[in-house]
């Protein structure tokens, strides 16, 4: 039994010798809070079909594991991790004001990320007193965030799905484009750039 207690000591030490990373991957772990403000641009089935359009500013508290590099844009990303946070919206839904808000859990895998979110709205309609109902959505695309800036930049596609708890109980579901308004900005300043300097 000794014999055992000292040869399962030995294999111990060595395996903690042969890893010393895993203290470095604990230590490399990072945090950081995520605002972004999304414009949203789709369409729904909403009222025998119609357009979206709004804004959904949306903070999030992320961690991640050790940062990586994007070999081809030669930049650093936080390494994979999970946030969570909350959301607020207003929309142009087919013609209809919609005010909302929720909470978002996300999936990083930077420059990607995942994000599904559930939250309740209020839809205001011709009749009166309006909808209530519940919502879900998905988004799926491009989420780069910056170590320095407590930024990130949504640019992907979002599918949600609207319930109402008032009236007919409708089901909405639209799909949209899902783009941060600094990159709205950005890409027309480098626009407006080019063409100043040609």
């Amino acid at each position: 039994m000794r014999i055992r207690a000292i040869a399962a000591s030995l294999l111990l030490a060595r395996a903690a010798a042969a890893e010393p990373w895993a203290a470095t991957i604990e230590a490399e772990r990072t945090s950081g809070t995520y605002i972004s403000l999304p414009l949203l641009l789709g369409a729904t089935n909403l009222n025998s079909g119609g357009g979206v359009l709004g804004a959904r500013p949306e903070v999030v508290f992320a961690t991640h594991g050790p940062s990586r590099e994007d070999p081809i844009r030669r930049q650093r990303y936080p390494g994979r991790g999970w946030g969570a946070g909350g959301y607020g919206e207003v929309l142009d839904l087919s013609g209809d004001l919609v005010l909302g808000a929720g909470a978002t859990l996300a999936a990083y895998d930077m420059p990607y990320s995942l994000a599904l979110s559930v939250g309740a709205y209020r839809r205001w309609t011709e009749e009166p007193g309006g909808e209530r109902g519940l919502t879900a959505s998905l988004f799926g695309g491009y989420r780069p965030a910056d170590f320095g800036m407590p930024i990130d930049l949504p640019a992907g596609l979002r599918v949600e799905g609207r319930l109402g708890l008032d009236g007919p109980r409708e089901l909405a579901v639209t799909v949209s484009a899902n783009i941060d308004l600094t990159l709205v900005v950005a890409a027309i300043g480098l626009t407006a750039y080019g063409v100043a300097t040609h």
